[in-house]
C-alpha cells in the first residue's frame, strides 16, 4: 500500500522480544510531597506497562526554584526503579545550564550502571532535550512522547522551538496524544515519524461491570485547566438543580484553577449541591463514575482526554 497508509518500518527488528526501556518523563509525581496533577496517571501507565516490558524511570527536574536543594537519589516506587535528578538553580543562566548538563550526565551514568543498557530511551516533552542527545551519542534508539499542550495552544517560544526541533529531529518516533498532533508540530516546522498513540485505560478497572447507579450525581473529572470550561459546568448545573433538586455535582481532580473554581461554585450553588473531591486514584475514579448518573465534559481542546475515555468505558 502507498500514501498515508503505507506500512511503516518497525522500530525494532525483533518486535516479539521484551524491551528494556529507560523512561525519562517531564511530568512525574514527587516521592516526598503531593503536587496536584503531576503525572499520577502517567505513573499508573508505567506500572501497567511494566507487566510486559522492563521499565525504569529517570526523572529530571530542572524546573525548580532558586536555592532548592540539588540531589540525585535512587529508590523504588510501586515496584518501579526510579532515579530522580534535581540540579542546582542559582539564577544565573550560564551556571544553571552547566549544572543541568552535569547533573543529567551523572544521573544517566548511575542509571546505566544500575539497570544496564536499555534497548530504547523514551523521553517526554522537554525531558527530550537532554535524553535524545544522550541516546544518539550512545547509539540507543530514542522515542519521544509529545503531550504538552503548548503546541496546541501555540505558545511555544522561539527558544523552545529551537530545542524541540533539535531533539525531535533525532528521535526514531514521535508519539502524540492527539490526532491533530502532527499538524500542531508542523506549524513549528517540526517533522519526523509522527504517530498518534491514543490514551489507554485499564479495562480491568474501567468497565461497565458492577455498576451501582444508586445516585443521581453528575461527575466532572479534569485538571481544571483553562480549556476545560468548568465554569460552564457549574453554570449549567444551576439549571439542573432547579428541576432536579436532589442532584449533586462531583468535581474530581486537582491543579489548574481549582481554588478559583471552588470560589466560583460557592457563589452560585448551594453548599450541599456540589463537592470538590481532589485527586482520585484509578479505583476511586471508576467507583465514582459507575455510581453516577452522568459524566459532564465540555472541554474545548481535549476531545480524546483520558478522563473522557475512562467515563465512556464505565458506561
Amino acid at each position: 500500500m502507498t500514501g498515508r497508509w503505507k506500512r511503516k518500518r518497525p522500530v525494532f527488528e525483533d518486535a516479539d522480544r521484551s524491551l528494556k526501556v529507560l523512561f525519562v518523563p517531564w511530568w512525574y509525581p514527587n516521592k516526598d510531597r503531593y503536587e496536584p496533577s503531576r503525572g499520577f496517571i502517567l505513573r499508573d501507565h508505567i506500572k501497567a506497562a511494566s507487566a510486559y516490558e522492563k521499565i525504569n524511570v529517570l526523572v529530571f527536574r530542572p524546573e525548580v526554584s532558586p536555592g532548592s536543594e540539588s540531589c540525585i537519589r535512587k529508590y523504588t516506587q510501586k515496584g518501579i526503579g526510579v532515579i530522580e535528578i534535581t540540579p542546582p538553580v542559582t539564577g544565573s543562566k550560564f551556571l544553571d545550564h552547566l549544572g543541568e548538563r552535569i547533573y543529567w550526565h551523572r544521573g544517566l551514568v548511575l542509571a546505566l550502571r544500575s539497570w544496564g543498557r536499555p534497548h530504547v530511551i523514551h523521553s517526554q516533552d522537554m525531558a527530550s532535550f537532554h535524553a535524545v542527545r544522550s541516546a544518539s551519542a550512545l547509539g540507543i534508539p530514542s522515542v519521544v512522547g509529545q503531550y504538552w499542550s503548548g503546541f496546541q495552544r501555540r505558545i511555544v517560544t522561539p527558544a523552545l522551538k529551537s530545542r524541540f526541533r533539535r531533539a525531535f529531529k533525532s528521535a526514531r518516533i514521535i508519539l502524540v496524544s492527539r490526532q491533530d498532533g502532527a499538524r500542531d508540530l508542523r506549524r513549528y516546522r517540526i517533522t519526523g515519524d509522527v504517530r498518534w498513540l491514543p490514551p489507554s485505560i485499564d479495562t480491568e478497572i474501567f468497565n461497565p461491570l458492577h455498576k451501582t447507579r444508586q445516585s443521581r450525581d453528575l461527575v466532572h473529572i479534569s485538571s481544571f485547566g483553562e480549556n476545560e470550561r468548568v465554569e460552564d459546568v457549574i453554570d449549567a448545573f444551576q439549571r439542573v438543580r432547579s428541576s432536579h433538586p436532589g442532584t449533586v455535582l462531583r468535581l474530581a481532580g486537582d491543579g489548574g484553577w481549582r481554588h478559583e473554581l471552588e470560589r466560583y461554585a460557592a457563589d452560585r450553588l448551594p453548599k450541599d449541591s456540589y463537592s470538590f473531591t481532589g485527586y482520585l486514584d484509578s479505583e476511586k475514579r471508576a467507583g465514582l463514575l459507575k455510581a453516577s448518573a452522568g459524566f459532564v465534559y465540555p472541554s474545548m481542546k481535549n476531545q480524546h482526554s483520558i478522563d473522557l475515555i475512562e467515563a465512556m468505558a464505565c458506561g
